[in-house]
């Protein structure tokens, strides 16, 4: 009777010890589940983000495409069974690849942090774009650097309208030139004129003065009349001839009955 007693004992014991460790079991499984619960919608979350977010592609080292997003896709129309697992240098081809300034070099073999290139790619559709690109390191979990993370950014339409802007500037100073020469043209022309018409003004004011010496010096009464018969010239002679007159500025006789027009 003892005995049985003892043994009940024991397995009531054992049997509470087990409950407890079952409920143990039981909250740590709990924790299991919600921490992978956690695990799945951190995982969900980032892939969420990875895909929304700007073109992205993960390398490795031995430069395979480990990882593309949708917007990467979206921007080179490419299905992701095409390109992970494909050498980078096949899926894009640039002018760094198969040289020391591949990024993947840069930042593998001489410790960059970061670089920035660009790059021309035909797509299947024919049409070419152009894309900037800017590579990072991609890390372990130990933070040793096993690759790149590149991030491409479409800069199509702003080559195009750079160029379209140097074609405008450049057409600009074409005319502002075509305009330069045509005003240098046209004002070197003026001066010419200028400097004719002020010859022409000094050779006629010249010989003005040589007719007009000529005319009072001649030994001849001279006098001009304008056809409504008013004396408008005469010459010292005939001031000389009929003393009644006297010569007036601009050689315009004065005297009594006489009528003098006015230039």
């Amino acid at each position: 009777m003892f005995y049985r007693n003892k043994v009940k004992k024991q397995l009531k014991e054992q049997l509470l010890t087990l409950r407890r460790r079952v409920a143990k079991l039981e909250r740590l499984e709990a924790q299991r589940r919600k921490a992978d619960e956690e695990i799945e919608q951190a995982r969900y979350d980032l892939n969420q983000i990875f895909n929304a977010a700007v073109p992205l592609c993960v390398i490795a080292g031995d430069h395979t495409i480990l990882r593309v997003n949708d917007t990467f896709c979206s921007l080179f129309g490419m299905e992701k069974e095409q390109v992970v697992g494909q050498n980078c240098c096949k899926v894009w081809q640039g002018p760094l690849c198969n040289t020391a300034d591949c990024p993947l070099e840069q930042i593998l073999s001489r410790g960059a942090k970061l670089s920035v290139y660009e790059v021309d790619k035909k797509l299947n559709s024919g049409q070419t774009i152009s894309c900037l690109i800017t590579a990072v390191p991609y890390l372990e979990l130990k933070g040793e650097v096993i690759g790149i993370v590149e991030n491409f950014t479409d800069i199509t339409e702003h080559r195009r309208t750079e160029k379209e802007l140097q074609d405008y500037r450049t057409r600009l100073e074409e005319i502002i030139a075509e305009r330069t020469a045509q005003l240098t043209a046209a004002n070197k022309q003026l001066e010419q004129e200028i400097a004719e018409r002020r010859r022409a003004e000094e050779a006629a004011k010249r010989a003005y003065a040589e007719l007009n010496q000529i005319f009072n010096a001649a030994a001849d009464g001279m006098c001009l009349i304008s056809k409504d018969l008013k004396i408008i010239r005469v010459n010292e002679t005939f001031c000389q001839m009929f003393p009644m007159f006297k010569l007036g500025g601009g050689d315009k006789p004065q005297g009594k009955g006489i009528e003098v027009k006015d230039n």
